[in-house]
């Protein structure tokens, strides 16, 4: 990034905080996005190489069908919460010398986590989930 601290930096991490409730009635509905975000051309890219209509909310389903497809056949070879690491220098190493609360709560994260990818608690798409995506 070239400017750190301009005024559009600043910006934008004063309002991010409040989108919480926006992403994840986005993520939740993501249909609900019938439109081509200008500052991102995935969408167009897509229709133009594939045909197929692509609004913003079908590739976002599209890629967490892929997501989430992936997370499944990786299922069959083993993955679950115990294999879902950080590099120890993260989770047994305090960021900040001088705060000691700095290390990285991961088992706290991973729950909160799978809990907005619609898993269950063991790091797996739920049953209704991949329903819902129609993998099943």
């Amino acid at each position: 990034m070239k400017h750190p601290n301009s005024w559009y930096v600043k910006l934008v991490n004063k309002l991010l905080p409040y989108c919480g409730a926006a992403v994840r009635l986005m993520n939740k509905y993501p249909e609900m996005l019938k439109l081509h975000l200008p500052v991102f051309h995935h969408t167009k890219g897509f229709e133009y190489a594939t045909g197929m209509k692509m609004t913003f909310g079908h590739y976002k389903r599209c890629g967490e069908r892929g997501y989430n497809l992936e997370r499944e056949v990786n299922r069959r070879f083993g993955a679950n919460a115990n294999k879902d690491a950080l590099p120890s220098r993260l989770v047994k190493t305090l960021q900040d010398p001088k705060d000691p609360t700095s290390k990285v709560p991961l088992e706290k994260l991973k729950k909160v986590y799978y809990h907005a990818r619609g898993w269950d608690s063991n790091g797996l798409p739920t049953k209704k989930l991949l329903k819902k995506l129609e993998i099943i």
